[in-house]
């Protein structure tokens, strides 16, 4: 196995484990969080109780369920780059790009997929193997993994802060593992409460690690979402710091191609299409 294709299994490991307001009343009570020019706005006051945390949590998960089960079909070009960070471990080194490569994805209900390779650039000929993909599924677990039903009861959510954001409240939410020992990350969302859905993720293994004998720690993952057509809630950019452990770095580096202690790998998202009503004929190879 060669060394990038290596480390590449570690950050793949990383990701993979990384998955009522009543009617009668507002959704939105007075949010003292928020910070406004006030001083230029008339003042109300606001009998309505405020939104609670358990009831932000729902929102998402159905939000969240909503998006993915309006999309029929899927159009993309995903473009990722894997740069080792030499420079992390000495300031006389320079980072160097060691993979990028673009693809355009097709996926369509019920399980239709499929990637066209569009460009490869590679510094190593024994790498052209090495395959990033993704899946056939519609939805979006790297943003939503916390918030998932059977996921949640092992988390500890806190509301961090509030902001007005055009014209709707923006609920900035921290999540933690609830046991110590249990190898999830920490991290913090930002919530859109027109659709109830997470449009910025940032998370992190700093005091623990998903994979002990792979990654020391992953110091920042950065997951942003940004609406098409109007509408459909998409991931735009991807991006993840990684140092590696020093069993996967010792293995990694007994071929000749030395690999650096962390890893950046960054992914963006561009030319999405929804619900375009994608042919069938579109998922088969030509020959």
């Amino acid at each position: 196995m060669s060394a990038l294709r290596r480390t590449l299994a570690a950050l793949g490991l990383a990701a993979a484990l990384a998955a009522r307001a009543h009617a009668s009343e507002p959704a939105l009570a007075v949010e003292d969080t928020i910070r406004l020019a006030t001083s230029s706005l008339p003042e109300y006051v606001v009998r309505a109780r405020r939104v609670t945390l358990d009831e932000i949590l729902r929102r998402v998960v159905e939000g969240e369920a909503r998006r993915d089960s309006l999309m029929q079909d899927q159009a993309f070009t995903r473009i990722v780059k894997v740069v080792y960070r030499y420079d992390a471990d000495r300031a006389d080194r320079a980072p160097k790009r060691k993979l990028e490569q673009a693809h355009r994805v097709f996926k369509k209900r019920p399980d239709h997929f499929r990637e066209v390779l569009l460009r490869r650039q590679s510094d190593d000929k024994d790498n052209n193997d090495v395959e990033v993909s993704s899946n056939p599924g519609m939805g979006e677990q790297v943003a939503s993994f916390a918030f998932e039903p059977r996921a949640r009861s092992r988390f500890r959510f806190t509301i961090l802060e509030r902001h007005w954001v055009g014209g709707h409240v923006v609920y900035v939410v921290a999540f933690e593992p609830r046991s110590k020992t249990d190898p999830l990350p920490a991290g913090q969302v930002w919530i859109d409460t027109n659709d109830n859905v997470i449009a910025r993720e940032e998370f992190w293994y700093r005091d623990r690690s998903p994979a002990p004998l792979f990654i020391e720690r992953i110091d920042r993952c950065v997951v942003e979402r940004s609406r098409v057509d109007g509408k459909w809630w998409v991931i735009t950019r991807l991006f993840g710091r990684v140092k590696l452990a020093g069993p996967a770095l010792t293995l990694a580096n007994l071929g000749k191609n030395r690999v650096s202690q962390t890893v950046d790998f960054s992914a963006l998202y561009t030319d999405w299409e929804v619900n375009r009503g994608l042919a069938d004929s579109v998922f088969v190879e030509r020959k």
